[in-house]
C-alpha cells in the first residue's frame, strides 16, 4: 500500500467518535521522503479514490456519483511524469458538477454560470500544466452566498 493510501485511511478517535479524512493536500512528490497534509472530521460514509489517471478518476467520480456519494475535496499531482488524481467523496445528494482543466476566464464563466444554477464551489485546484495554470472546480447545490477569488494577497 502506498504511503499516500496508508495517510488518507488514517482513522482517529476524538470523544469515542471515529473521524475520517475530509480534505488532503500534496506539496510535492518529487522528494525522497513524502510529506502529506489532512484535515479530518467526524461525519457521513466515505470513499477515498487515489493514484488513477484521468480516465480513471473520471469513470469511478461517475459510479461513485452513481451510487450516492458526492466528492468534496479533489488533489492532482505529478508521480513518475505522469499527472495522477485522487478524490475524498462522502454520501450526499442534490446537483453536483466536476470541471477539470479550465483556464481562468473558462473557470471564472463556469463559477459564475453554475452560480446562477444554484451550484456553490465546494473545491478549488490550481495547477500547471504545458506551462498554463489550469483550474480544477467541485461544485454542489447550495443557496450561500460565496466569492471567489484567486491570487490574492493576504490583505483584501
Amino acid at each position: 500500500m502506498s504511503e499516500l493510501l496508508q495517510f488518507l485511511r488514517t482513522k482517529f478517535v476524538f470523544a469515542g467518535t471515529i473521524v475520517w479524512i475530509l480534505c488532503f493536500f500534496i506539496p510535492n512528490l518529487s522528494h525522497a521522503q513524502n510529506k502529506f497534509t489532512g484535515v479530518w472530521r467526524e461525519g457521513p460514509d466515505h470513499k477515498i479514490w487515489v493514484n488513477a489517471d484521468w480516465d480513471g478518476f473520471e469513470s469511478k467520480w461517475r459510479e461513485l456519483s452513481d451510487d450516492g456519494y458526492r466528492l468534496v475535496d479533489i488533489e492532482t499531482w505529478i508521480a513518475v511524469g505522469i499527472r495522477n488524481y485522487g478524490g475524498i467523496f462522502i454520501r450526499g445528494k442534490g446537483k453536483y458538477k466536476l470541471w477539470v482543466g479550465l483556464s481562468w476566464s473558462k473557470f471564472s464563466e463556469k463559477w459564475k454560470e453554475l452560480k446562477e444554477a444554484g451550484q456553490r464551489i465546494q473545491d478549488i485546484e490550481i495547477y500547471i500544466e504545458n506551462g498554463q495554470k489550469r483550474f480544477i472546480g467541485v461544485w454542489r447545490e447550495g443557496n450561500y452566498r460565496q466569492k471567489l477569488l484567486v491570487d490574492a494577497g493576504w490583505e483584501l
